[in-house]
């Protein structure tokens, strides 16, 4: 008698590799080891309150979510959506911080600002989501802070958080509010 099936106690441990698991075989994803790729914590925080600066440096507009990540080769994967209104005669824009590090600004460019994401022209009673998303890799088991960073270009007029540039007491206009969420990503 032909032999047609073999069953898992006949197979010696460690004699299958990878070439030879058919691509469409459903393989339990529990049996799997390790924590590559997966997501391995989510954090969030959310802000409805206004805030503003003249600033022509970086500063925090209070948008922040602390993390803790599990092991030094996690990557962190940081989404953020403040809602800014500011003059773009002047130059504003926002960036990202961990912890006191600017992490996401564009390269230098003879005399142009960096910024993660630079202000555009708009109507005054406008608020524009500045989204920036970016992957960090701290290589740190220790709490660390992200947090929205938001400047003028001349600091001279205000950017605001939250809020239109030009505020109407109005039923028409309105306020916003921002979130920015981490993930930690297994590596």
């Amino acid at each position: 008698m032909a032999l047609t099936k073999v069953t898992s106690d006949l197979i010696e441990d460690g004699t299958i590799v990878n070439a030879d698991i058919n691509a469409s075989a459903a393989i339990d994803g529990s049996k799997i080891s390790g924590s590559f790729g997966k997501v391995l914590q989510v954090v969030s925080s959310h802000k409805s309150d206004t805030a503003t600066t003249t600033s022509s440096t970086f500063v925090t507009t209070g948008l922040e979510v602390s993390i803790t990540p599990s092991a030094t080769s996690s990557k962190i994967f940081i989404s953020a959506s403040p809602c800014i209104s500011g003059v773009t005669a002047n130059g504003f824009g926002v960036c990202l911080l961990r912890d006191t590090t600017q992490i996401n600004l564009g390269d230098a460019d003879s005399n142009l600002t960096r910024y993660g994401v630079v202000g555009r022209e708009h109507v005054l009673h406008n608020v524009d989501v500045m989204a920036m998303t970016y992957l960090d890799s701290p290589s740190s088991t220790s709490s660390i802070t992200y947090k929205v960073a938001f400047r003028n270009g001349s600091g001279s007029d205000n950017v605001y958080l939250n809020r239109p540039y030009t505020r109407v007491d109005n039923s028409s206009y309105g306020t916003a509010s921002s979130t920015i969420t981490v993930m930690e990503i297994g590596a």
